[in-house]
């Protein structure tokens, strides 16, 4: 599947970089065959062909090496148990207001987002003095969609969904709204639930509007290299 990410040009010569959870095999496979089921029934989608994540945070960052190398450090001291992940039905982002479209992912539960918060959150108190003022140019057309705490997370993090604005999942694919009955329809029961780990935190750059470069994994599991 070809690359595709609905992230705008940058805004800046400070790179965007995205920190993402990614899975074990056997979770990662479940997701994966779902991608390629929307895809065999509908072609290329937005997101379709992003790796099966979480993701934790989006945006531009300067000084990769020192923060890259913090977020190394952090996660040497942190529980196991922290990155346990359970899937457990299916969601809808509908008029996702970054694609327009309508997002499909799969939703987690609250033991799982408890935990995902606070990795969230000590990733973002890592990176974030490390950010610029500026954000990623994807947010520009869709600010007045954000409610007023997401702005203020877009100001404050360059990230608009942080914290109790950002609800924890793993996308399938942003969908044409005109075929997302047609999709749904065929995969309402086939929805990848189940519990799994988060083996490896990775930074990718965005490096286009197309393009995620996979950089460095900042964490990884032992018990799965």
């Amino acid at each position: 599947m070809k690359n595709f990410c609905t992230i705008s040009n940058r805004v800046s010569n400070v790179p965007t970089y995205a920190i993402f959870g990614e899975f074990d095999p056997v979770l990662n496979e479940k997701v994966v065959r779902i991608k390629k089921k929307v895809e065999n029934l509908i072609g290329e989608q937005q997101y379709l062909a992003d790796p099966p994540h979480c993701t934790f945070y989006l945006g531009l960052l300067d000084g990769y090496e020192k923060w890259a190398g913090k977020l190394s450090s952090l996660t040497l001291d942190l529980s196991e148990e922290l990155f346990r992940i359970n899937l457990i039905s299916w969601g809808t982002f509908f008029k996702d207001s970054v694609t327009g479209n309508n997002t499909l992912f799969c939703s987690v539960d609250t033991e799982t987002k408890t935990r995902l918060f606070l990795l969230q959150a000590l990733i973002i108190e890592t990176v974030n003095p490390y950010r610029t003022k500026e954000f990623n140019g994807r947010y520009k057309p869709c600010l007045e969609k954000l409610n007023v705490d997401q702005r203020e997370n877009l100001k404050q993090y360059g990230f608009p969904y942080v914290g109790n604005e950002w609800l924890p999942h793993v996308t399938i694919a942003s969908i044409d709204p005109a075929r997302y009955d047609e999709v749904y329809s065929k995969i309402r029961d086939e929805c990848p639930t189940g519990k799994g780990i988060i083996t490896t935190i990775s930074i990718y750059e965005i490096q286009d509007a197309e393009t995620l470069h996979h950089l460095k994994y900042i964490y990884r599991n032992p018990d799965y290299e």
